[in-house]
């Protein structure tokens, strides 16, 4: 069996070294064979013609009523697939485009010198990543309501990437379709202990 294709940055990790970048991106796609977590199906509600998810940490973030949503919990992160009625969740990048499918990734901020790692230093440890790496990219701010980033991958395989700040939580977005990023990204409510976007 094919091992997925994942280019896209994920699951970060805090370095004990120095370094301009702070911390590394290690690139891993979610484990196969998802087994979806309790409650998730309870998860979902109708919501004025569309539908909606409610995380793990308590955000809600609506998506067309024609797609369906399939999460799990990968250690303290939570991996959200959104795609068309009738597909399957797949690692494999090159196929989003076609299959129209966008990931998400929740996960609360490393600490870093005894301080909760910022947007900021997101951003610096996805450029070292991906310079690292050889990737051909480019990177550019996206305010959404909320401090984000995007990143536009365009060698070895083409993908977007779309970084949030929440409150206590990054939210990483990757796919094809810029729009459907978007639209997922700017439908996000929080409540609870992930309120409203942290102050700078």
């Amino acid at each position: 069996m094919a091992k997925p294709f994942t280019k896209g940055i994920s699951i970060f990790v805090l370095l004990a070294a120095a370094g301009a970048a702070g911390f590394l991106y290690l690139k891993k796609g979610p484990a196969a064979g998802f087994k979806e977590p309790p409650g998730a199906a309870g998860g979902q509600a109708a919501l004025s013609g569309k539908s909606a998810f409610v995380g793990d940490t308590g955000y809600l973030i609506e998506f067309p009523s024609g797609y369906e949503v399939y999460a799990e919990m990968r250690g303290n992160t939570e991996i959200v697939f959104f795609y068309p009625k009738g597909g399957k969740p797949t690692t494999d990048e090159s196929q989003y485009k076609a299959l129209g499918m966008v990931r998400l990734e929740v996960s609360r901020p490393p600490e870093f010198n005894g301080k909760l790692a910022t947007l900021e230093d997101l951003k610096k440890g996805v450029q070292y990543s991906l310079k690292n790496n050889k990737e051909t990219f480019t990177l550019k701010e996206e305010p959404i309501g909320r401090a984000a980033f995007q990143v536009n991958i365009t060698l070895p395989v083409e993908i977007k990437q779309l970084f949030v700040d929440g409150a206590g939580v990054f939210y990483s977005f990757t796919g094809a379709d810029e729009a459907f990023m978007y639209s997922l990204a700017e439908s996000i409510k929080e409540s609870g202990g992930a309120g409203a976007p942290r102050a700078p």
